[in-house]
């Protein structure tokens, strides 16, 4: 029995049910989802969409959520599910999902990029929401994820439920707003020719592992730049480990060399990081956590061409969105205005919001 179910009996002999106990303290089947779960979850993803006031935007499909989660080398999601304490029938039938992806911070390393949390409508307030974000926070402790972040609507009433757990809208706290590329700028972008003559003779090409010096010399610049250079964790052996030397790396790394270098190991002028991620709505997804050029080098074209340069790879990797945050005091907000990209925090009223990693230890903890 899922919960107390209380009858009262009529003249007639029939039964009424009056009231059902709120059942709070059910533990709910909470289980990594499987090939065969993609249509419910797909149904999940639509009650979402309708929810969120926006059932347009979903442009995904079932046999699409199959394809990237379950039938590639490299799936670019992670997804836990719900199972309906009441449902007894052959197939499965789910009650809730969340959905999660491994990216990566510069600064800081691994972070899951938790693109949804939803319950059905009928089954909230019994708990499944906090039983479900302790088991995403299980997974991320396992990976040793020191972040946790989402975006939320403004106006959603979930965001009380995150400041209870102790998340922070780092939107309000410090200022980070939310972009959005869709496809129609990926592919403006990437086929821009508009590029300075200066920034066309720069070799822009992948990272190696023998880069990653060069690439933390310039992280290091970033955090000084950003005014939190006590936030760096990381070091070259921590992104050579996490970028080179695993099987399924949390970041790809885009770097431009210093012109005319005969060096081993040139001399890098700028970066660009990214990760693979996933939107229920739209499919696969960039997420770019760097895009930086060294002061003497800025105002040169080259923030244009790493920039193409992604949406290049992007278009190759079939990825339908890119999706970046950034300070609301940075001047380079002006850079993404010039190249048409949507400040969605400011159009769609999306909200930047983390969960450090004392705070997932603790709601692992919970259940």
């Amino acid at each position: 029995m899922n919960g107390l179910i209380i009858f009262c009996r009529l003249s007639n002999n029939k039964l009424v049910i009056i009231s059902e106990l709120v059942m709070a303290t059910i533990k709910f089947n909470i289980r990594k989802a499987v090939k065969e779960d993609c249509e419910e979850i797909f149904r999940l993803v639509k009650e979402l969409a309708e929810y969120e006031k926006q059932p347009q935007a979903v442009k995904n499909d079932a046999k699409t959520l199959e394809q990237d989660g379950f039938l590639t080398q490299l799936p670019t999601f992670q997804c836990l599910v719900v199972d309906d304490p009441s449902h007894d029938g052959a197939k499965p039938k789910l009650i809730a999902y969340a959905m999660y992806c491994l990216i990566y911070c510069s600064k800081s390393g691994k972070r899951f990029d938790f693109r949804d949390i939803y319950i059905s409508s009928k089954y909230r307030s019994h708990g499944v929401g906090k039983q479900l974000l302790s088991a995403v926070c299980k997974e991320a402790v396992k990976e040793n994820v020191v972040k946790m972040n989402l975006i939320v609507l403004k106006w959603n009433p979930a965001n009380s439920f995150y400041k209870k757990l102790g998340m922070v809208n780092i939107t309000d706290t410090e200022g980070w707003q939310c972009h959005l590329m869709k496809r129609n700028d990926i592919e403006r972008i990437a086929n821009s020719e508009r590029l300075e003559m200066s920034a066309n003779k720069l070799n822009i090409r992948k990272a190696t592992k023998n880069d990653c010096e060069e690439i933390f010399r310039l992280i290091k610049e970033l955090a000084i730049h950003e005014k939190s250079p006590n936030a760096v964790k990381v070091n070259t052996e921590i992104l050579e480990r996490d970028g080179f030397e695993s099987e399924n790396p949390p970041f790809m790394c885009m770097v431009i060399d210093e012109p005319d270098s005969k060096e081993k190991n040139p001399k890098l002028l700028a970066y660009t990081l990214y990760s693979r991620s996933y939107s229920s709505y739209e499919g696969k997804r960039f997420v770019l956590g760097d895009i930086f050029i060294s002061a003497p080098y800025r105002g040169q074209g080259l923030g244009k061409k790493l920039m193409s340069a992604v949406c290049k790879e992007a278009i190759k990797e079939n990825v339908k969105t890119i999706r970046f945050n950034v300070l609301k005091t940075n001047p380079s907000i002006e850079f993404y205005k010039k190249l048409g990209i949507e400040n969605i925090t400011e159009t769609e009223g999306w909200q930047y919001t983390s969960m450090k990693s004392e705070i997932i230890v603790k709601t692992a903890e919970i259940y």
